[in-house]
């Protein structure tokens, strides 16, 4: 029996039997090493993960330059990633404010915990600081329409900013230079 192919993407990631596996069994992450064919997927690109029958697993996020080569966003087909986007970003921000007393600095999105993987989000007072740790979520879809519903939901004073921290290799983040985002160009400390 042949199967239609009805993806999210152009693009589709053939992962191993090993590979299928893991993502049957919850985990998010397909690394290199369980990755069959790439189908010129472009680094940061959303991707339909396939096992190797052609079986449908899931929508992902793809990497070109991690060992981490695919993480999963989606069991489900997506058809629009920034409408995924927003959901996501409200529903961590839903979903951390019953933990939020008498502060004015916590964490806004977990990454993977927020299903948002590579994604740092804290804020501090006025300030909304994103570390952004992978290939797709510093494409500038999804980080003007991750900034636009942060901006949209907490309300950032316009003389504050938000400031991201974009790293290709994470072992190096913290000595990443802050980079202000173009919404924003203020200097990331005030003194």
């Amino acid at each position: 029996m042949v199967r239609r192919r009805v993806f999210c993407s152009r693009y589709y990631d053939q992962v191993s039997p090993r590979g299928a596996t893991r993502l049957k069994d919850g985990h998010v992450w397909v690394y290199r090493s369980d990755i069959v064919s790439a189908d010129e997927a472009t680094p940061g690109s959303l991707v339909a993960v396939t096992d190797h029958r052609g079986q449908f697993l899931g929508s992902a996020l793809y990497s070109s330059s991690s060992q981490i080569a695919v993480r999963l966003i989606s069991h489900d087909v997506v058809a629009d990633l920034p409408a995924l986007l927003r959901q996501r970003v409200a529903d961590a921000i839903f979903l951390s404010q019953p933990f939020v007393h008498d502060t004015n600095a916590y964490r806004v999105v977990f990454s993977e915990a927020d299903f948002l993987p590579g994604l740092i989000v804290d804020r501090y007072h006025d300030i909304l600081s994103l570390q952004i740790l992978t290939q797709a979520m510093d494409t500038e879809l999804v980080r003007s329409t991750v900034i636009a519903e942060l901006t949209e939901r907490l309300h950032p004073p316009l003389s504050s900013s938000a400031w991201t921290r974009a790293c290709a290799n994470s072992k190096n983040c913290l000595r990443a230079p802050l980079a202000c985002c173009k919404e924003r160009k203020l200097p990331p400390y005030s003194t």
